[in-house]
């Protein structure tokens, strides 16, 4: 920091001003200029700087949320009333993991649903499962990772993912795992926030279905493929409710 140096003593007076002549000009100065000269150019530099700042905004917590929140308890909000149409009755009340950072919030919410209905073969039911994720990004851009994340290959067979564009929700969205024995998911980007929703189903058995069973072991039929028009209208009506609309 350059600090203003110490005046002591009295100033003598400022001479009357006189018109200069070939004969009275003073002759040029050829050594430094005085520091208060340096001051002004520093004082200049920062307004400069200052208005650069003005114009562009600061580099950090420039991302728009667009008025998405995280919060404790939002998960009970969320009803999927599409998808239970669907998948069956909810079991219980949903999961819910909440971590909350400076720069990321997130959280997870899970819900188990039991089909109507007896099942197709006694001693084996199936259980589906939808787990929603919400991150909102407060310090950079996730469009970058977004994409990444979209077009990663598939995990069971490692084949391109070939996500699937769903227009007009968000900014960008598509769905991915929407072939036969693959876990569909619908991912949305909407400025900071970063959605993900994933149908899933799971199989058991008694334990002394095994025993009883003669011959090869039955499998249900757990074919996901036609979730994501539900999965769609649902993730609709959860934007509003992690918006603060319903």
């Amino acid at each position: 920091m350059i600090s203003e140096p110490e005046m002591v003593g009295d100033f003598a007076a400022w001479p009357e001003p006189e018109i200069a002549t070939g004969e009275t000009r003073p002759p040029r100065r050829s050594g430094p200029r005085p520091w208060w000269w340096a001051l002004g150019g520093a004082a200049a530099a920062s307004v400069v700087w200052a208005g650069v700042l003005y114009a562009y905004g600061p580099a950090a917590g420039a991302v728009d949320l667009g008025g998405y929140r995280v919060a404790e308890d939002l998960c009970a909000k969320v009803e999927l009333r599409a998808l239970s149409t669907e998948l069956g009755k909810r079991s219980e009340a949903p999961g819910e993991m909440l971590d909350e950072h400076s720069a990321l919030d997130k959280i997870t919410c899970e819900f188990q649903f039991i089909p109507r209905g007896k099942p197709a073969e006694e001693g084996v039911s199936v259980q589906y499962g939808v787990e929603l994720v919400l991150e909102t990004h407060k310090k950079t851009d996730p469009e970058p990772e977004f994409e990444a994340l979209v077009n990663q290959p598939s995990r069971l067979d490692g084949l391109p993912a070939r996500p699937e564009e769903v227009p007009a929700l968000g900014e960008k969205a598509f769905l991915t795992g929407t072939g036969e024995d693959e876990d569909p998911r619908l991912r949305v980007l909407d400025g900071g926030a970063v959605f993900s929703l994933t149908v899933s189903a799971e199989i058991s058995y008694d334990a002394d279905y095994y025993e009883n069973a003669s011959g090869d072991v039955a499998e249900p039929d757990t074919d996901l493929s036609a979730m994501p028009p539900f999965m769609v209208e649902d993730m609709r009506e959860l934007m509003a409710v992690f918006k603060g609309k319903v």
